[in-house]
């Protein structure tokens, strides 16, 4: 929000290769802000200008079309949609597409799906028919990996402690790591 570069404010964590610029609670006035700023859709993009060194630079935003989002899909090469399998997620589908049309057509960039992710199954019949209509509507870009509702995943978000320490042998952890190497793979065979 200062407009200082992502190089700056990346700060390195315990695990090799991998660092984070943390967000907090400030951003929620973001878009407030965001709103009288001039050049508004490409403060983040900027800001990622000069950064080198990394293989992935994942953003992490709100599940909205507000201003804070579309600056990380400006910033982006491609999207990652998470979906939970529900009816709401279902809608909220079309009403996403419906808001990439306009933002693609005002900055005149494509912002492909890289890939679809379902989170949160809870092995019902209801999750198993929306998995499947995600599937039919995604076909290929959704990943096999799919994550499930696991209590352990939730305990270690609310320890601050990454599942691989919290819970290595959970289920959660497991499918996050295979979800993990499925990114890897697909991001390799879209590259090469």
């Amino acid at each position: 929000m200062n407009r200082r570069p992502v190089r700056e404010v990346a700060q390195k964590t315990r695990f090799e290769n991998l660092d984070l610029v943390p967000g907090s609670m400030w951003l929620s006035n973001a878009n407030t802000t965001l709103a009288a700023q001039y050049g508004r859709e490409n403060i983040l993009r900027n800001a990622l200008e000069g950064i080198a060194g990394y293989h992935y630079v994942l953003i992490d935003t709100a599940p909205n079309t507000e201003l804070i989002t579309i600056n990380a899909w400006v910033a982006s090469d491609g999207l990652i949609i998470t979906l939970i399998p529900s009816l709401l997620a279902m809608i909220g589908i079309r009403i996403l597409e419906i808001h990439l049309d306009e933002i693609r057509q005002q900055t005149k960039r494509p912002y492909p799906l890289f890939g679809v992710i379902i989170g949160r199954d809870e092995h019902t019949r209801n999750s198993a028919t929306r998995i499947t209509q995600i599937r039919e509507y995604f076909g290929e870009r959704v990943f096999a990996t799919v994550i499930p509702k696991n209590v352990k995943v939730e305990e270690a978000t609310d320890n601050a402690t990454p599942i691989y320490d919290f819970a290595p042998g959970s289920t959660g952890a497991k499918a996050y790591a295979d979800l993990v190497q499925e990114f890897v793979l697909r991001s390799e065979a879209t590259d090469g």
